[in-house]
């Protein structure tokens, strides 16, 4: 929910060299996880955005998880499908 501060950690896994595909994938379950109902488009979009990182490569990827990460931080948040399953 901080855009700045999920932004400032993009930037440190990117800096890591961490895969940008993990990243991608970890948004897929955020969006799922975190958000769910609060914003049912942000699932898939961020399965467009792994889509788009595995077809752009880097470092233009960072672009996309850039606009990825601040779509699901500034998303309202519904974790009720996650509190059922669990």
């Amino acid at each position: 929910s901080d855009p700045q501060g999920s932004i400032l950690y993009l930037g440190l896994l990117i800096q890591t060299k961490c895969d940008p595909i993990l990243i991608a994938r970890r948004l897929i379950v955020i969006s799922s996880e975190d958000i769910g109902f609060g914003d049912s488009s942000c699932l898939p979009f961020a399965l467009t955005c792994l889509e788009a990182v595995q077809q752009v490569g880097m470092p233009e990827g960072r672009i996309i998880l850039s606009q990825c990460v601040l779509k699901l931080a500034l998303a309202p948040k519904n974790n009720s499908s996650y509190l059922a399953i669990d």
